[in-house]
């Protein structure tokens, strides 16, 4: 073959992958919202993917120095093999082409066409050479892309966050209730917002949308001026990113679900988690005043099973405390629920109101199942009361209302065949709750875990996805472990206990695999419980 074309061949083949990694590491950055630091964390779990680039750089460097058509035809080989490693795959949640996406895609590629440019204007193999070059350093080329565009896409996002606060000030009457938690935060909005709309004009964050600039496009594109209620999810994965929502958003209520380990890689400690949550309590506390001279409500609704942060209410000064409410499963709190009963068909339970030496019991009948979702529900209907709907709109809605999709979803094919879909759980309480709901079935049925165990733990990976792993062993008849990122210690887990045979110990490279051998299993009743499943990034 003329070296030319080789070489050209060669020059198209990395332009090829340089598109292709590029758009999985966008893709990657816009599944950690675009976050610098979380992209460091992930070169530094997922170096191994770029094997290749370094064997490349070695051949490349051998190349030219030795200028052998040997080392040529390996450097070819090795363009090709990245080729194929770089192929699309089939992913969970495709990458979102939004215009900060085409803007980064579009920097990139002019970056990429530099080879191609070269080839026309300059010898054949300087234009390999540089297209080599780009190839190898394309990881980090993508990222310090991320950098360059860093200014211009903060530019946009303040403008934007400009718009969502003066909107949300200009309507005068609005009720913002932020809520915010290790987890929980999803279920609670969307059971909040089906009680409060049955008498208030009410928006609410949709799906996921619990950042900065996911409640900026909502209060922009959503949000309407008639509108009585907003209601804010607010997620966080360090300090101070419940504080930059509430600078958008100034909420006058809240509820706090859970504190609890998550997201260690960013947080580092349960102490940073606990104070960034409490952000969302501090904006409501330095809100009060203000409203209570406007004659407008506030309230503090707190998870008060938590001692964690039932102890951290103590810093507040006493003006504040009247506004603060604590809920939970335990008979101290100003709500909670007692008799609380679960079957397939779902759950019943007892609502008990104990304010301002009032106390009223109310009974509830939900299609959901397990503790926290009892829990979840609580707080809701706490805050939904607090609001002024009646009790008779709220045990309607508490009925009909419908599972937050991959939430401890109960899919039931018949009274033999149920699925408990937790796929969107990540965290040792949540973890450990959804093996509750599946003891809760009785010994008829044969009870099946598919899971590839929780993330984003840091040096705690591994102890607590043993812990969890070894609570399921005592209740799962058959353990099927997912992926291999936590592998060695959900399977370390599952065979400490003697209880489980370990013949129904298995593993599987994917979560097809694994529901393919679960649907073989031979049983009159089985439950399949599908806890957690990675992103893309993992």
């Amino acid at each position: 073959m003329d070296n030319n074309l080789f070489y050209l061949i060669l020059i198209f083949i990395c332009f090829l992958i340089n598109v292709s990694n590029m758009i999985r590491l966008i893709h990657v950055f816009q599944l950690q919202n675009y976050n610098i630091d979380q992209q460091i964390i992930w070169y530094k779990k997922n170096y191994k993917l770029y094997i290749v680039n370094f064997l490349l750089a070695a051949i490349f460097i051998i190349y030219n120095i030795n200028d052998k058509n040997f080392f040529l035809f390996v450097l070819g080989l090795l363009v090709l093999i990245m080729f194929v490693l770089s192929l699309p795959k089939k992913q969970k949640k495709p990458l979102v082409y939004t215009n900060r996406v085409k803007r980064q895609i579009g920097f990139n590629i002019i970056i990429f066409l530099i080879s191609f440019i070269l080839f026309f204007c300059f010898d054949k193999r300087t234009a390999l050479i540089i297209s080599i070059v780009i190839t190898i350093l394309s990881p980090i080329l993508v990222f310090i892309s991320f950098l360059i565009l860093k200014p211009i896409e903060d530019s946009i996002k303040n403008k934007f966050i400009n718009q969502a606060k003066n909107k949300i000030k200009s309507i005068n009457d609005i009720n913002v209730i932020g809520i915010t938690g290790s987890f929980g935060k999803t279920s609670v909005k969307n059971y909040l917002y089906d009680m409060l709309v049955t008498k208030y004009n009410t928006c609410v964050t949709p799906e996921s949308y619990n950042t900065t600039m996911g409640n900026t496009i909502t209060i922009n594109n959503m949000l309407k001026t008639y509108d009585e209620f907003y209601i804010s999810e607010m997620g966080a994965r360090r300090v101070n990113d419940i504080k930059e929502i509430c600078d958008v958003v100034s909420p006058d209520s809240c509820i706090l679900t859970e504190v609890d380990k998550q997201h260690l890689d960013t947080f580092k400690n349960i102490e940073n988690i606990l104070k960034t949550k409490f952000e969302l309590v501090d904006a409501v506390a330095d809100k009060i005043n203000t409203n209570e001279k406007e004659n407008k409500k506030s309230f503090i609704l707190i998870n008060g099973d938590n001692q964690l942060i039932k102890n951290n209410i103590n810093k507040y000064d006493e003006n504040v405390k009247k506004h603060i409410y604590t809920y939970g499963l335990n008979d101290n709190n100003n709500f909670y629920a007692d008799k609380i009963k679960i079957s397939s068909d779902g759950t019943s339970f007892n609502f008990v109101l104990n304010i301002n030496n009032k106390i009223e019991n109310v009974e509830f009948n939900t299609k959901l199942i397990g503790a926290h979702n009892i829990m979840n529900l609580v707080s809701c209907i706490a805050m939904a009361y607090l609001y002024g709907v009646g009790f008779d709109d709220l045990k309607l809605v508490v009925k009909n209302i419908k599972q937050v999709s991959h939430r401890l979803e109960l899919i039931k094919y018949s009274d033999k065949q149920i699925i408990l879909d937790d796929a969107y759980n990540s965290n040792i309480k949540g973890f450990k709750s959804a093996i509750d709901t599946l003891s809760n079935f009785d010994d008829t049925y044969t009870k099946i875990l598919i899971t590839p165990g929780m993330v984003e733990l840091s040096d705690e990976q591994y102890n607590l996805n043993f812990e969890a792993a070894k609570y399921a062993a005592k209740v799962c008849d058959y353990a099927f472990v997912v992926n291999k990122v936590n592998k060695q210690a959900l399977l370390d887990g599952l065979n400490s206990v003697t209880s489980i045979n370990k013949n129904n110990i298995k593993y599987f490279d994917t979560f097809n695999d694994a529901m393919d051998e679960a649907r073989k299993i031979v049983s009159e009743k089985k439950v399949i419980l599908i806890e957690n499943d990675l992103t893309d990034n993992y």
